[in-house]
């Protein structure tokens, strides 16, 4: 099982979708940074752990990498960038729905997947049809999420067609 680093991002895009449930049913661990559920998704998400997410700490060599991330990488989030860090010292993907992380993350050689790989790995796992992706991402978009809408909309053709 591998493990997947998480922004606060994917989390309400998946809310809005109202796919947490499968979103945790997958093979993969999702896990945040213990500070960036402290100061992001506690109060409103705190059901993320029951779910499955995992909180992990950043070790003191990912604690200067985060400052210096900060400063190199002015306009993601300081949390976000800590969940970068946090990739980066556990060797594994970063999950973001964040483009200034996404573009961050890529500069610093980190893979970086997104909501849509994600929706795509649920419908490899076979945890929703096409027809309830569809239906997700359609509350997505009326929620204000920001996602590639015409690359979501060749998915989801992809998979309607049978792939």
């Amino acid at each position: 099982m591998s493990l997947l680093i998480g922004d606060a991002n994917i989390f309400i895009d998946f809310e809005e979708g109202g796919l947490l449930l499968e979103l945790f049913a997958l093979p993969e661990t999702i896990a945040v940074p213990d500070l960036l559920f402290e100061a992001e998704l506690r109060a409103n998400h705190e059901d993320l752990l029951e779910r499955g997410l995992q909180l992990l700490e950043l070790d003191a060599a990912a604690v200067r990498r985060t400052v210096a991330l900060v400063a190199t990488h002015r306009r993601a989030s300081n949390l976000d960038l800590a969940a970068l860090a946090l990739a980066e010292q556990r060797g594994c993907p970063l999950l973001t729905g964040d483009r200034h992380l996404r573009k961050a993350g890529r500069t610093e050689r980190v893979e970086v997947r997104g909501s849509i790989w994600l929706a795509q790995r649920l419908l490899d796992e076979g945890l929703v049809d096409a027809e309830r992706m569809r239906q997700a991402f359609d509350a997505m978009q009326q929620a204000g999420r920001r996602l590639p809408w015409d690359e979501v909309e060749r998915l989801l053709q992809r998979y309607e067609q049978g792939r």
